[in-house]
């Protein structure tokens, strides 16, 4: 075994002098002690009788494995014992090549080591090694990019060439020992092994005082009240980098293409995908998740076991408005100008899933939405031999009717290693002379929806749920009409709740005015996901009138009808897309033709003046929801990836 002639922690020299690693003072070690713990408890997940086995690398004078001792099971190495501190932890001596076996431990702290070794690589080749799958390292190191350099304490000589730099030093007087300082590119570069990378440095120097750094209260009031988006601009000169890397799960690892997915913990975009990402999680699939940017996403969300990557596709960032809010297709309908955004979001789409292919190796491709995202994906997979599994959601399948899209639609399913449709409707939408989809509708949490508290409501009023996307297709404008029909007198003790937003919204507000319902109406606007099921169980009914709209799109399914039937509300809704498949008329619910707001009035004097009837529909609503939960869900995806991915 070859000793590597640095050790891999600072000398003594360097640890007396040594008191920043950028502009934040930071001499105490136990302050970095609390930094890490901190970081470690955000990422890790673990339970008060379990505790995480964890190896720090390069003792120095041991207080951080000290202190983590506290709370975890700690080895500490090193290639001197420079110890002021024992206790707590084991300690052994080593060097470069780590003196244990393979996938033994949780979590892997690197602190300022890596700059001191003679072999970045293999240093990084260990850590990977000993770590168990989807076990966690902590690697903190100064920047090349830094204009000040911290071991030796001058400005700008180390852009030098390291050879030359260090000769400089070794002139001066200054020379103690080799520095190999790594820029964040090179970093990354290094731990390409690594499934997921995550930059810590930004939010801790966001939140300083959060993180244990010692500065003074106005900057950290300066710093916190800074946007968000200035750091992430100013990574590349942090002074320091902090990353968390995950080690890859021997699960099988699958890559979803979507327009849309949840951007932050509260978002309600496209939620039944996050729920369905989690489902699949617990059912032992690793999902990795590339979608659209936009200002909103929080780059820490969502939790570990789900991983989300989003491409960029217009600049400055707050100007990608193509996705999210209404819907692309609504999007473009109502600002046309987005249609000059339409080929750098294709183009984006496909380089940033190529490069997530040939990183993560997916076992599978599976791609939300026929157009666009299934056609990249079939491409891809035949550049790269993944199979590939495709879903029609609907607005891909009955909008999108030109003879060339068709046509593309056609030769992109006919790729396919399968593909699903949530309705037997969304299927018929897409054409004839096609490989037989499997129907696997997107579900429910049944539990959730069934267990809502009701929020409150006027105690001598019926009132009335919309809960959706205030887009054409839902039809709100025809509720509002149908309200107005009312007889007075059921009129005045009702209230009309519509959960939601969209580009609709303003012209729905005005027309309320002008129907003078806007005392007995109220618009909420886009609520949490998980203040719905209170909404739901404080409804007498929950009605979506959705319609066909002026693209061919309309409802390929309706799950918020589900999660209305779940909560023991009685539902009523329209004779479109696939709704018909969901509910049936007269047994869990009243249907009407679409766009016949006498009809939608007559169905809703009917439930509200007949309190057996609706209770009846309630209740039989609530025994078919049962059958969407996800867990059933779930389980008809897992059958089809495995048998896609073994065929």
């Amino acid at each position: 075994m070859t000793i590597a002639s640095p050790p891999l922690s600072p000398s003594n020299d360097q640890r007396s002098s040594q008191t920043t690693h950028g502009f934040f003072s930071d001499q105490n070690r136990r302050s970095k002690a609390e930094k890490i713990k901190i970081i470690l408890d955000e990422y890790l997940k673990t339970t008060p009788n379990h505790r995480l086995l964890v190896l720090d690398i390069g003792t120095g004078n041991g207080e951080i494995a000290h202190y983590l001792g506290n709370y975890f099971w700690v080895i500490s190495v090193d290639i001197n014992d420079h110890r002021s501190a024992s206790d707590n932890f084991n300690f052994l001596i080593a060097n470069e090549s780590l003196p244990f076996a393979s996938n033994i431990f949780d979590v892997v702290i690197s602190n300022h080591v890596i700059e001191h070794v003679n072999h970045p690589k293999l240093h990084i080749n260990e850590i990977h090694r000993v770590l168990k799958p989807q076990g966690w390292l902590y690697l903190a190191t100064p920047n090349r990019l830094w204009p000040w350099e911290v071991h030796y304490r001058v400005p700008l000589v180390h852009y030098l060439p390291n050879k030359v730099f260090h000769r400089l030093m070794q002139k001066t007087g200054k020379y103690q020992e080799n520095i190999s300082l790594q820029t964040s590119w090179q970093l990354k570069s290094l731990c390409r092994q690594f499934s997921q990378i995550y930059s810590i440095s930004e939010k801790i120097c966001k939140h300083p005082k959060r993180y244990r750094l010692h500065v003074s209260e106005r900057i950290n009031r300066i710093l916190n009240n800074t946007p968000k988006t200035l750091f992430v601009a100013a990574h590349w000169f942090m002074p320091t980098f902090i990353f968390m890397l995950q080690k890859e799960s021997p699960a099988k690892s699958i890559l979803w293409l979507t327009s849309s997915f949840p951007r932050f913990e509260e978002d309600s975009a496209s939620i039944f995908l996050r729920h369905l990402a989690e489902t699949m999680n617990e059912q032992g699939f690793e999902i990795h998740i590339l979608s659209p940017d936009h200002d909103l996403v929080d780059p820490s969300f969502p939790d570990s076991g789900i991983y989300c990557y989003h491409f960029r596709y217009a600049l400055p960032r707050r100007q990608q408005k193509l996705a999210y809010g209404s819907g692309i297709l609504p999007n473009l309908r109502e600002h046309p100008w987005l249609y000059l955004q339409l080929p750098f979001f294709l183009i984006a789409h496909f380089f940033a899933s190529w490069v997530l292919i040939r990183r993560l190796k997916p076992t599978l491709i599976h791609a939300h939405w026929v157009i666009p995202q299934g056609f990249i994906a079939i491409l891809l997979g035949k550049l790269t031999g993944v199979p590939v599994i495709l879903t029609a959601h609907g607005g891909d399948a009955f909008a999108l009717q030109s003879s060339l899209l068709a046509r593309i639609k056609h030769w992109t399913i006919q790729n396919s290693s399968a593909w699903t449709s949530n309705t037997s409707a969304t299927a018929d939408a897409v054409g004839n002379d096609l490989p037989q989809p499997e129907i696997i509708p997107m579900g429910i949490d049944y539990q959730c929806f069934s267990s809502g508290q009701s929020v409150k409501k006027p105690t001598d009023k019926f009132v009335l749920l919309f809960v959706g996307r205030l887009v054409e297709k839902k039809g709100v404008s025809d509720l509002l009409n149908a309200f107005s029909l009312l007889p007075e007198a059921l009129r005045d003790q009702t209230e009309l709740w519509i959960v939601g937003d969209g580009a609709e919204r303003k012209t729905l507000e005005t027309l309320t005015n002008s129907l003078k319902l806007t005392e007995k109406t109220i618009f909420f606007g886009r609520l949490p996901n998980q203040h719905l099921p209170d909404y739901y169980a404080a409804a007498d009914l929950f009605i979506a009138p959705s319609v066909t709209d002026a693209s061919g799109d309309t409802e390929g399914q309706g799950v918020m009808l589900l999660e209305a039937m779940s909560s023991g509300t009685a539902v009523i809704s329209t004779m479109t897309g696939g709704i018909a498949e969901i509910i049936t008329h007269g047994k869990n619910g009243l249907l009407v033709k679409p766009k016949q707001p006498e009809a939608l009035k007559n169905a809703m004097e009917e439930l509200l003046n007949n309190d057996r009837f609706r209770k009846a529909l309630a209740e039989s609503a609530k025994t078919t929801a049962q059958a969407y939960d996800w867990k059933q869900i779930g389980a008809k995806f897992a059958a089809l990836y495995t048998r896609c991915s073994t065929s």
